[in-house]
């Protein structure tokens, strides 16, 4: 699936890039390139960037002041901008403080803090190696982020000019140099050069067809001259944000999440940081892209900040929502709100009075539903394009069935009723209706009286889980012939009637096994050994096995 992924979206870049060259616009190719480039670092694509950046129309370079301190600062400050049309001016700046003496090189560190939370970018691998290549001075802080880069934008020239200091070094033997640069060579750099090398080798290279298209960009790349790179006109970054929010909310495309990313840390938008960190697969950035969730809250959702109490992110994006309640008369107002798009999983919240849950025709990758109420339902019936649903949460209503009995287009896994209760009637037709189908869970609520014949229903479905109103709950598992029953408390008739017409109706299917957790009102410490005992001769009785029993006090 990850090289299939890969694949769709080197090819998106790639045909990107084409239409970008072909009215001139170099930036937006270049933009769509790295995007290319970071799903397969391919070291022909990484030639092309690296082309295409040399012949973009040139920048003045970078005013440094003479002062060695405020030059590194000065330098600093654009990296932290991290926009990749910048980056030229980047290094020639880098190059121009490198060339006052190699201890002003090793000052340069500050700069390859702010690159390392770049995207990855073949450009930022062989700036590294250039720095490491300066080499054999104190700058221990510039090496080890100079080996970051290298190991996190895996680029086939850079891996090889690192093995080529390796072997370099090993040459002239272990005395040269101090001994921060002995570590780097020895440990550091060597991890690097491995990580970047496994990468590489578990994508592979282009496919033919994309190749062909690469060949076709590298020809409208080289065919620009250098007045139309001038004359190319440059979006507003702003603007290009807009369009490109707008097409990722319709198409859900990793290319223009990617190129929005790029343009959102070029204008300085905190949004762009989280979709880079997301790209990563470092579980250590966890931490950091939490806290800029919780930094941005609000303006991570959008217009549909005030119907939500809770949410989760993913690359800046809501996913997983939990939703007021709202007036009937305010719910057609956020129907239409395109921040839907994203979300996969929406719980309602139950509400009082007069309050409905709703369903938009924008939420096109919903796949659970929790807490539908009736009016909600009937939304999601009407819709003329439902939702993937999987998983849907009812809070029941009898008038539900005929709603259910009409959704089209819906393939449910799993069910659950809510409360209240549901007669056993209305659940058998509801298993024979074409969304439950391949229902595989399925959880209802069921008057204790008749709980124990609800275990019928397992014919339709794999998983059934059973509550009643008396606090009592069991759980079937068809596939394994597990069960397991919960009840509160053993003093009660009624939970040693319904645990024992559970037995015997797990025994007339024999090959069962039970797991049995039972709360008692006595003290902990209470001797139920008679009790136990007692169930375990019913179990014997109609061959059913046994896996635990359990008495639990208050």
């Amino acid at each position: 699936m990850a090289s299939r992924t890969a694949r769709t979206t080197t090819a998106g870049a790639l045909d990107a890039a084409r239409a970008a060259l072909r009215q001139g616009e170099a930036l937006r190719a270049l933009r769509a390139l790295l995007a290319g480039w970071r799903a397969r670092p391919d070291a022909e694509l990484a030639d092309v960037i690296v082309e295409l950046d040399a012949r973009i129309a040139a920048q003045p370079p970078l005013a440094l002041p003479d002062d060695d301190e405020q030059a590194v600062a000065a330098i600093a400050a654009l990296a932290r901008q991290a926009d990749p049309s910048t980056l030229a001016r980047i290094r020639g700046a880098l190059e121009s403080l490198a060339a006052r003496s190699a201890p002003v090189a090793a000052t340069t560190w500050p700069v390859f803090d702010a690159l390392t939370r770049w995207p990855a970018d073949p450009r930022l691998a062989q700036l590294a190696c250039t720095f490491c290549e300066h080499g054999e001075h104190a700058a221990g802080k510039l090496w080890t982020r100079c080996a970051k880069l290298i190991k996190t934008s895996p680029d086939a020239r850079a891996i090889a000019r690192a093995t080529a200091l390796l072997r370099g070094a090993e040459a002239h033997g272990e005395a040269r140099g101090c001994s921060a640069y002995r570590r780097f060579i020895s440990t550091t750099l060597p991890k690097a050069v491995d990580t970047a090398r496994s990468k590489l080798a578990a994508l592979g290279s282009l496919p033919h067809a994309e190749r062909a298209v690469l060949a076709e960009v590298i020809a409208l790349a080289r065919a620009l001259s250098s007045e139309q790179l001038a004359r190319a006109p440059q979006p507003d970054p702003e603007d290009e944000a807009e369009l490109l929010l707008a097409r990722y909310h319709e198409t859900h495309d990793a290319d223009t999440l990617a190129i929005l990313g790029d343009v959102w840390v070029s204008v300085g938008d905190p949004r762009g940081e989280l979709i880079a960190l997301a790209a990563s697969s470092d579980q250590a950035l966890a931490s950091q892209i939490a806290a800029i969730e919780r930094r941005l809250g609000k303006t991570l959702l959008g217009p549909l900040a005030p119907l939500v109490t809770n949410a989760t992110f993913e690359a800046g994006f809501p996913v997983t929502l939990e939703l007021r309640p709202l007036q009937a008369g305010a719910i057609d107002a956020v129907l239409d709100l395109r921040e839907w798009s994203t979300v996969r999983e929406v719980t309602f919240d139950i509400g009082t009075g007069r309050r409905h849950t709703y369903v938009s025709p924008r939420m096109c990758r919903v796949h659970t539903l929790r807490r539908l109420c009736r009016h909600g339902l009937e939304r999601l019936q009407a819709l003329a394009q439902p939702p993937p649903l999987q998983t849907l949460s009812l809070r029941w209503h009898r008038k539900m069935l005929a709603t259910l009995e009409q959704l089209g287009g819906l393939v449910l896994s799993e069910l659950d009723t809510g409360i209240p209760f549901v007669e056993l009637a209305d659940a058998t037709r509801i298993l024979r209706l074409p969304c439950t189908e391949q229902l595989e869970r399925f959880k209802l609520m069921l008057p204790a009286k008749i709980a124990p014949d609800g275990i019928v229903l397992l014919e339709r479905c794999q998983q059934l889980t059973i509550d009643t109103q008396t606090n009592i709950r069991w759980s079937l598992d068809k596939r394994t012939r597990n069960a397991a029953f919960r009840g509160y408390s053993w003093d009660r008739a009624d939970v040693r009637e319904l645990l024992a017409r559970l037995i015997e109706q797990l025994g007339t299917r024999g090959g069962w096994t039970l797991a049995i957790a039972i709360t008692s009102i006595e003290p902990r410490g209470t001797d139920h050994s008679a009790d136990g005992e007692q169930i375990r001769m019913w179990c014997a009785r109609a061959g059913v096995t046994v896996a635990s029993l359990v008495f639990s006090g208050r």
